[in-house]
């Protein structure tokens, strides 16, 4: 991805808490579109790579609204952090890389 944020690992795992049950699913990346917002600042658009689903493709990456919530207190940011996991993800807030399933 030419405005790419990160660099996708070999092996993912399940950012959703362990034990869940349903997809599982991986931020792969985060691109920041050419896009603006109101402000005037970069929007950033969330590509997610999911499996587990019981179609016969073994993974789909598609293109998730992030989850708007804070998952808590973080005294070395001295703020809250934010959830890391798509929009509607089941189970807590989370940092993300949550498991590795």
């Amino acid at each position: 991805m030419p405005m790419g944020t990160n660099e996708v690992p070999a092996v993912m795992g399940c950012e959703y808490e362990p034990g869940h049950s349903g997809t599982h699913i991986y931020g792969v990346q985060e691109e920041m579109s050419a896009s603006t917002d109101q402000e005037g600042e970069l929007v950033a658009v969330y590509w997610w790579a999911g499996w587990g689903d019981g179609s016969a493709t073994p993974y789909t990456i598609s293109v998730m609204d992030p989850c708007p919530e804070s998952y808590g207190y973080v005294p070395a940011l001295g703020e809250e952090g934010m959830c890391c996991l798509p929009l509607d993800h089941p189970g807590p807030h989370s940092p993300g890389g949550a498991a590795s399933e």
